[in-house]
């Protein structure tokens, strides 16, 4: 009787590792493809300018995309909603079975809050401020408060990283999404984290 209690646990173990090792391998296999695709809209005649022009218009939106975290202490991998109205915006991080671990205002968002729930240890947490950013503006490739020497461009104009003093965000690549051209990868290198924002959902409420 115990025997077969063990043999059915020992089972189902087996079972659930393999449905996460599959669940690890589709997100790694979705965020390596992203790397591989730059800028999908090559071949069409876009203005930087124009095209801050055009996001900035944007009023009621929302984006989704899958987010991945390295730490020194672990690693987190799950999907990400962003939605932003005229009346209030969220930012919400979910894992890849769903469950909620973060919610938060993205023009308004602590670094430090939202790496505190990844279980990031005091070491991690010691390399970031605890000022707040603009979650939103990294979405949208809109850089504000900074100055033109932190901003870096391609030999085409477009913007390709924003260096902050505790932390670089590096725009990869670039694709087209409901005719808006957005950042498709999005990197926040830290001293002591690497997190990952790959959008694929662009949604405009009308």
């Amino acid at each position: 009787m115990f025997l077969k209690i063990k043999k059915n646990q020992t089972e189902w173990d087996l079972i659930i590792n393999n449905r996460l090792s599959l669940f690890i391998l589709i997100v790694f296999s979705h965020l390596f493809i992203a790397s591989c695709v730059k800028d999908q809209w090559v071949g069409k005649t876009i203005v930087w300018a124009d095209r801050l022009q055009t996001v900035e218009k944007l009023s009621d939106f929302r984006i989704q995309g899958s987010l991945s975290l390295v730490l020194e202490s672990g690693s987190f991998i799950g999907n990400f909603d962003c939605k932003n109205s005229s009346a209030s915006s969220e930012f919400i991080v979910r894992d890849y079975f769903g469950n909620l671990i973060f919610h938060d205002d993205p023009k308004n968002t602590k670094l430090r809050d939202m790496y505190a729930v990844f279980n990031a240890s005091e070491t991690d947490l010691g390399f970031i401020e605890d000022s707040k950013i603009n979650f939103l503006n990294w979405l949208l490739a809109m850089p504000s408060g900074v100055n033109q020497e932190q901003l870096t461009f391609d030999d085409k104009g477009w913007l390709v990283e924003i260096k902050y003093p505790d932390l670089t965000i590096r725009y990869d690549s670039f694709q087209e999404l409901n005719g808006i051209v957005l950042p498709r990868k999005i990197l926040i290198l830290g001293q002591s984290f690497r997190l990952t924002l790959v959008t694929n959902r662009l949604e405009i409420v009308l």
